[in-house]
């Protein structure tokens, strides 16, 4: 079953109302349909199926929708859309929505149930459900002490119906991918895998490390731990290439970390396994590859065409028809004119601004790294006397 979410489209909204439904309950369709019609204070626009097979709407048109909630589903079978139908049932009877007698929920009050088991009806609000009210009905229950993180600690505690996400690396990039799939009411983290043998059975901000990426074949083939994977280093593009495509492999679904406070256009397009940190901007008709990892405060143009195996530092700025080959390593704070191409392998150092294209395999260097390499050579020396 693939779920189907109302992205954020609008920054200034938190749901968004269903103008209308393009199919009926069982209709076929396919990926890529417009399957909703949708409305938030600033725009209307269409909501395709992420895939094909037998559609399974969860509210009415009318209805008000957190952002990244599922609304429906799209089943394999007729009996896994009965099976769906009758689990999703109580979910949407829950509210999400705008309908007569539901409440509406933000959508971290809704993650912040979600992950606790709150049902939403015991919360006695006038209005619309937010955060806080949760979490002050958690910590009057005693479920949660003061200063407490909320996370979940169990991977088996997770709520049916959200997409259970194993974390492939558990550095410091990963508790940044924890930090966007915390905030993802559709998703929810199953645990993570490293390579360094001494983490296995240790915790990571709540969630236990299961291994190496040798179990992952076990954890997904046996132990059916997971739904989907993400790699979450960025330090290293080969490292991430071999892991996802490891993955691949094996037949393992990979999912995108994306960042509620991201804006993403209309008609812009990502692959899988992306990672899109806070407060990324994807123009329109925009479009991104597989197994990404754009960090914090950059701007991707209208008409960008990016490959797969891409890392960014913060702050990667490019302008319009700016084409990024596979496996391109950029640093923090870069600048790319416009209709320029950075090929294949190539590596960009921090602060450079590009104003012609670069030939595969190519470096970029800037005058203030190389100072910086100079510095820490002559720092070596001195601490070698």
């Amino acid at each position: 079953m693939k779920p189907i979410v109302i992205p954020q489209e609008d920054v200034n909204s938190e749901a968004a109302r269903i103008v209308s439904l393009r199919a009926a309950r069982g209709d076929a369709v396919k990926a890529g349909d417009a399957i909703l019609t949708v409305e938030t204070s600033k725009a209307v626009f269409d909501v395709p199926a992420p895939g094909s097979g037998l559609f399974l709407p969860l509210f009415e048109a009318g209805a008000v929708v957190p952002f990244n909630v599922p609304v429906a589903y799209v089943a394999e079978s007729p009996a896994e859309l009965e099976a769906l139908a009758r689990q999703a049932r109580p979910a949407a009877a829950e509210g999400g929505g705008g309908g007569a007698g539901q409440a509406r929920v933000t959508r971290k009050a809704r993650q912040l149930a979600l992950q606790y088991g709150v049902p939403l009806e015991e919360l006695k609000v006038s209005g619309i459900i937010k955060e806080k009210d949760v979490q002050d009905f958690l910590l009057a229950s005693g479920r949660l002490a003061p200063g407490e993180d909320q996370v979940l600690t169990d991977a088996g505690q997770v709520p049916r119906g959200l997409e259970r996400v194993l974390l492939v690396g558990a550095g410091l990039g990963a508790m940044q991918v924890m930090d966007i799939l915390l905030n993802a009411p559709h998703q929810a983290i199953a645990g993570l895998v490293d390579d360094d043998e001494s983490l296995r059975g240790t915790w990571v901000l709540g969630f236990p490390v299961l291994g190496t990426s040798r179990d992952l074949p076990r954890l997904w083939r046996e132990a059916k731990a997971f739904d989907a994977a993400v790699v979450t280093i960025s330090t290293s593009v080969p490292v991430r290439r071999a892991l996802f495509e490891r993955c691949r492999e094996l037949g393992i679904p990979m999912a995108n970390a994306v960042d509620p406070t991201v804006r993403r256009n209309r008609l812009s397009r990502l692959g899988q396994g992306n990672v899109i940190c806070s407060f990324v901007h994807i123009g329109t008709c925009a479009v991104l590859g597989d197994n990404n990892f754009i960090s914090a405060h950059s701007s991707i143009e209208h008409h960008n065409l990016w490959g797969s195996h891409i890392t960014t530092g913060p702050g990667v700025m490019t302008s319009s028809r700016v084409r990024v080959g596979d496996g391109v390593k950029m640093g923090t704070g870069i600048f790319i004119q416009p209709g320029l191409s950075v090929g294949k392998g190539c590596q960009i150092a921090s602060g450079a601004v590009l104003i012609r294209s670069v030939p595969d395999g190519h470096a970029v260097k800037t005058r203030i790294t190389t100072e910086l390499v100079k510095l820490e050579e002559q720092g070596t020396k001195q601490g070698a006397r």
